[in-house]
């Protein structure tokens, strides 16, 4: 007999297939990453067309098959349809669910990256007028969450733990001295104070911050090969 798995889960993305059926691409809270046969989802009378919503959180149950894994229940926790309603928190809704498509693997399980996601959309509903502090927030946070994320503690060329003069270099994976900025091209001259908001922001802490230099999510997006279509929306 097949076993049902229960879980919390947002979806990401719902894939198109011949005739009447979707895949539907899940971040689970117990079982990671998930891609489920959405059966029938199509058909005029299928009940599931009503009850799932793209980004959208929800109580699932699904069989793990040999081939195929099958969504067999869903029940609506939240469609966070109040955000839809503003084009910016749509977009900023949009910006976790595409990278973390892009940055998880199937079966990838990690409840912290499940609890980032419902952070993040918490500080959405309170902060969407700070896209670009909530963006560098969410890059920093998910990346060392998923192990990526940059050094923060000392140069991660000369291991010099203290300077005035400190930068970030994200090809180089970290803090810099200003010595060396010559060498990286992407080097961005930081404060203590930002080093330090970095640091708490990677904790899941959030803290804003003015003045937030934008090129380090730029340079984000460029070493690690990122793409967001919704970023497009709000820059």
């Amino acid at each position: 007999m097949a076993i049902i798995h229960n879980t919390e889960a947002y979806l990401i993305k719902q894939i198109d297939l011949p005739e009447v059926d979707r895949l539907g691409v899940f971040y689970t809270k117990n079982y990671g990453k998930q891609t489920l046969l959405l059966k029938g989802i199509k058909k005029p009378n299928s009940k599931l067309q009503y009850r799932l919503y793209d980004w959208g959180k929800s109580e699932i149950e699904f069989i793990m098959g040999r081939n195929t894994s099958r969504l067999i229940a869903i029940k609506d926790l939240d469609s966070y349809s109040d955000l839809y309603l503003d084009l910016k928190s749509t977009a900023l809704m949009g910006v976790i669910f595409e990278l973390l498509d892009q940055l998880t693997d199937e079966n990838h399980t990690d409840i912290q990256v499940f609890e980032c996601i419902e952070q993040y959309i918490e500080l959405v509903k309170k902060h969407s007028n700070q896209y670009q502090v909530l963006i560098g927030w969410l890059l920093t946070r998910l990346l060392y969450t998923l192990g990526y994320g940059i050094n923060l503690s000392h140069c991660v060329i000369t291991g010099v733990t203290k300077s005035k003069d400190f930068g970030i270099s994200i090809r180089a994976g970290g803090l810099v001295v200003s010595a060396l900025k010559s060498d990286f091209e992407d080097y961005i001259a930081v404060g203590s104070t930002l080093i330090y908001t970095l640091r708490q922001w990677q904790k899941g802490i959030w803290l804003e911050v003015e003045d937030f230099p934008w090129t380090i999510v730029q340079y984000h997006l460029h070493w690690y090969r990122l793409t967001s279509n919704s970023l497009n929306l709000i820059k």
